[in-house]
């Protein structure tokens, strides 16, 4: 499946939703970075959080990793309070994690579902 996304912000939650599925290119990667920086600077306030389904999302290149890392540490250095990726596959989840490590954004968890991951968000401290 080819690579694509979704974003919206829910201004009421203060929260970035998205959804990322399929194998992405380098122009795929260049879009959602693009949209993703547009989004983030478009934070209606301080305090933002992200919700990211990863769940129809494999294991992607290593350009493709680096523009992610790239992105986590953008949204950490851009008032993002906390996030949680939804990432039920083992080897997305590694990944991830280790990118989230790189880009020294301690404010990422993981979740299974995005029903876990509204509870997590809500049970995290402010």
């Amino acid at each position: 499946m080819a690579g694509a996304y979704t974003l919206a912000w829910d201004t009421a939650e203060n929260r970035i939703n998205f959804t990322l599925t399929g194998m992405w290119d380098a122009d795929t990667m260049r879009r959602w970075d693009a949209d993703y920086r547009a989004a983030v600077a478009k934070a209606p306030r301080d305090g933002w959080t992200v919700i990211g389904d990863m769940t129809g999302y494999p294991a992607q290149s290593e350009e493709i990793q680096a523009g992610h890392e790239r992105l986590i540490a953008h949204s950490a250095a851009s008032g993002m309070a906390k996030a949680v990726l939804v990432v039920p596959k083992a080897v997305v989840a590694m990944q991830m994690k280790r990118l989230v490590n790189n880009a020294k954004a301690s404010t990422v968890t993981y979740a299974a579902s995005v029903d876990e991951a509204k509870k997590l968000l809500a049970a995290l401290p402010a």
